[in-house]
């Protein structure tokens, strides 16, 4: 009697189609640390002051990162369990919900932000005026593309994944970071020498074009007909 171990079955039948949906995600998230190290490579060309606001920037816009974290899981759960029972208008009707809640959080955020960054020399008594001069208007920046951040989270890691639409994810943060927000960063910045500004405003920059870029891919109709196949 020989015992026959499913391991190779189970590999064949699923491993192949997991790997086709999964990889462009890992290679996103791969790409955006990259990007982000970038960044503050681009901050440190400029000076000790850049690099210290951009933490302070990084740190308080995470808290908000965060709390808007749950929305992307949620888009996977409702739009996919539509999907599962073939539920094709529920799914619409499903993503069109989250995406109004991203853009509202969006703007909740935005608001909060820009309260916050008034507070900066309370939150850091220590730290020199021209850092929290730069990091005060950096915050400013960050906080005007709150809802396209926040849309980016809910269509690139949940509303558009959730059909299988790996790749097109990919190609957005492709277009989006190494295409437009790094070379801009880099030709302003290190080039022209605009200063610390000028990179934050090419990272808000960046989440426009990609929130312009995944939200035509939610509205064209082929993603409308992956739902109906």
């Amino acid at each position: 009697m020989q015992w026959h171990w499913p391991l190779g079955a189970i590999i064949r039948q699923t491993g192949g189609p997991l790997f086709k949906i999964t990889y462009p995600i890992a290679l996103s998230e791969m790409l955006w640390g990259t990007s982000a190290f970038v960044y503050v490579v681009i901050f440190t060309r400029i000076s000790t002051e850049a690099l210290a606001s951009s933490q302070i920037v990084t740190t308080i816009e995470n808290l908000f990162i965060v709390a808007a974290s749950g929305l992307a899981p949620a888009a996977v759960a409702t739009v996919g369990q539509a999907l599962g029972t073939d539920a094709t208008r529920n799914a619409q009707q499903q993503a069109k919900r989250v995406l109004r809640a991203a853009i509202v959080a969006g703007f909740i955020f935005t608001v909060i932000l820009f309260g916050v960054s008034f507070l900066l020399p309370p939150l850091y008594p220590r730290v020199d005026k021209s850092v929290l001069n730069l990091a005060f208007w950096g915050i400013l920046i960050v906080a005007a593309v709150q809802p396209a951040k926040v849309v980016n989270n809910v269509l690139g890691t949940g509303i558009l994944p959730s059909d299988g639409d790996t790749k097109f994810v990919f190609l957005s943060h492709v277009l989006s970071s190494y295409a437009i927000g790094l070379p801009v960063a880099a030709l302003t910045a290190v080039g022209l020498r605009f200063g610390a500004l000028s990179v934050f405003a090419s990272r808000a920059l960046e989440e426009l074009s990609k929130s312009t870029i995944l939200y035509r891919r939610y509205r064209m109709r082929s993603w409308q007909r992956k739902l109906e196949t």
